[in-house]
């Protein structure tokens, strides 16, 4: 990451683009990857990861919604990115190689969610983590990290709350 500010004030719409097509893919692959376990091994929720997001979606016809929503999409997805991509992987885990870095981040990523790669969920919740980590690596902004996250965190919410 070079010395590069984090909160470089610029923000490229190439990047943005980037992102937004990045975090589909990631979706549509999680989600897939969901489907198949539950549809092969009846192991998986269709329902999305199995950390505490699905049980906070539950509430989606509470007063609370517009907090929760707040949290899950924008509050959440900011302390989570600058924790991981800001001080773990741009930070910390600097010096090591970048691929190293980015899938150690990524593993930490996963197992703060209570979640293991060796699960459908896992597996799931493991490709949208490591596409922040890719984020981070190709923009040199946090913001942008932030931002994909964001997104997935809002496809997801949508997909629990149409479907």
């Amino acid at each position: 990451m070079s010395g590069t500010r984090i909160l470089d004030p610029k923000i490229k719409i190439l990047n943005i683009n980037f992102v937004i097509i990045i975090e589909i893919i990631a979706t549509v692959l999680s989600t897939a990857i969901l489907y198949i376990g539950n549809y092969i091994f009846h192991i998986a929720s269709t329902s999305g990861p199995a950390d505490n997001f699905t049980d906070k979606l539950l509430h989606v016809h509470s007063p609370l919604l517009i907090i929760l929503i707040l949290h899950l999409v924008i509050i959440g997805p900011i302390l989570e990115e600058l924790l991981f991509q800001g001080i773990l992987q741009g930070g910390i885990f600097k010096s090591f190689n970048v691929y190293i870095n980015i899938f150690i981040t990524t593993l930490l990523f996963l197992f703060a969610h209570g979640l293991s790669i060796f699960s459908f969920n896992g597996l799931s919740t493991f490709i949208p983590l490591l596409s922040f980590g890719l984020i981070y690596l190709k923009t040199k902004d946090i913001k942008m990290s932030c931002f994909g996250h964001m997104i997935n965190n809002l496809l997801v919410t949508l997909m629990h709350i149409l479907l």
